[in-house]
């Protein structure tokens, strides 16, 4: 029996590490509804029956494997007291090495470079200074996770050495349905996990306890976060990059009676075609809906860092702004997709209009967000534009200093 279960170990770590993972996200994924040019895949078939497919739940096969896998040491770890602290390290490690390799696979190279870049907020000049404090922020985010991957990243060098390139192959770019398929496996192991926990601590010795606590608490963060990056990847994939924030900041803002925003309803008919693909996906509703939700937040998102690049702009510009963000948020109300910071990002427009103590104060109580995003507001606010040389760099300088 341990001989068996020590064989499913191994073949599962074989086909994790030869690239096996990556194909078996390709021949689950049933069609390619993101594609520009689709390719032929497997066909669902018409006789499955709906309402079982939609409690079926959606994994790739590694994660299949693993699942089963966790679930056989669980066992092992009860029937084998005296190496059941050994049994379960031995799952961490499979586990550890799923998500490295989700990791690699399906998070932007971007935000895989920046979760392990060094912040360094001593560097002179302002754009080091942005760059430094966004880059904390996003770390801070995702601290749990980058603390997993320099993790596994350093017991994978120490086992594999020179071998560790084999996860270079990994890092072509994935559809978004093989993506919302690895964050649905991300959640799914979570959830395996979570019901395991109690089997597994009743196994292990009192000693042990404080270690197994602690590895379910930095594991179930760092896998949320790790399904928040994908869901990024996904969004960023599905509205083709940042089209939307190079049109709002390019668009004129300071006239009295700035023209109707044509970008909005562009941008509606690209979450109306997300909306349609998603229909043809052989996906379930709730994975549709959080995929489409996904998509209207990114985009969201990208509308408030085209108005912090604004550099000029009249009040009725502002109160455009405005009129756009309740216009879109309205419209994907009828999808069922609610924005979550909503009050925040009119407040943002809204607060442009007054003073710049104000301004300055609204920027210091919300340090979460974008340090271009808070300092464009400010240097564009008319109060500190029409100040002094001196009173107007001592504003600057104190907000440059506050965040950091």
């Amino acid at each position: 029996m341990v001989q068996s279960g020590l064989k499913a170990h191994k073949q599962l770590l074989s086909a994790l590490v030869s690239g096996h993972f990556a194909s078996s996200f390709s021949a689950l994924v049933l069609s390619r509804p993101f594609d520009d040019e689709p390719e032929d895949d497997v066909a669902l078939s018409t006789t499955a029956s709906t309402g079982l497919y939609e409690e079926s739940p959606v994994l790739c096969t590694s994660a299949y494997q693993l699942l089963k896998s966790l679930v056989t040491t669980a066992g092992f770890t009860r029937t084998f007291t005296p190496i059941s602290f050994d049994l379960f390290i031995a799952m961490t490690r499979i586990v550890d090495l799923f998500l490295y390799v989700v990791f690699v696979r399906f998070v932007l190279k971007t935000d895989r470079d920046r979760l392990t870049q060094h912040v360094d907020m001593d560097s002179p000049g302002l754009a080091a200074l942005e760059k430094a404090y966004d880059l904390h922020l996003f770390q801070s985010e995702c601290q749990a996770l980058g603390t997993c991957v320099v993790r596994i990243k350093d017991f994978l060098d120490s086992k594999l050495g020179t071998k560790s390139w084999i996860f270079d192959e990994l890092t072509t770019s994935p559809s978004a349905t093989e993506s919302v398929i690895a964050i649905n496996s991300c959640k799914l192991v979570l959830s395996t996990l979570e019901s395991l926990k109690q089997p597994i601590s009743e196994a292990q010795q009192a000693e042990y306890q404080d270690y197994l606590e602690k590895y379910y608490s930095d594991t179930v963060a760092a896998i949320k976060e790790l399904s928040t990056l994908v869901e990024k990847s996904v969004s960023y994939k599905l509205n083709k990059g940042e089209w939307l924030v190079k049109t709002i900041s390019e668009k004129p803002w300071d006239s009295h009676s700035p023209s109707a925003s044509s970008y909005v309803d562009i941008t509606l008919q690209y979450i109306e075609d997300v909306k349609e693909r998603l229909a043809s996906s052989p996906l379930p509703a709730k994975l549709k809906s959080e995929v489409l939700g996904s998509s209207v937040k990114h985009c969201s998102e990208q509308m408030m860092e085209g108005f912090a690049r604004v550099r000029v702009c009249s009040v009725a510009g502002r109160q455009q702004m405005g009129t756009d963000v309740k216009e879109f948020a309205g419209a994907v109300e009828l999808y069922g997709v609610r924005l979550d910071r909503l009050g925040e990002q009119l407040e943002y427009l809204q607060v442009w209009t007054q003073t710049a103590p104000q301004v300055l104060d609204w920027c210091l109580s919300h340090p979460k967000l974008p340090f271009r995003q808070l300092r464009g507001l400010l240097e564009t606010n008319k109060d500190l534009q029409n100040q002094p040389s001196a009173s107007r760099s001592a504003t600057l300088l104190r907000f440059e200093v506050s965040p950091t």
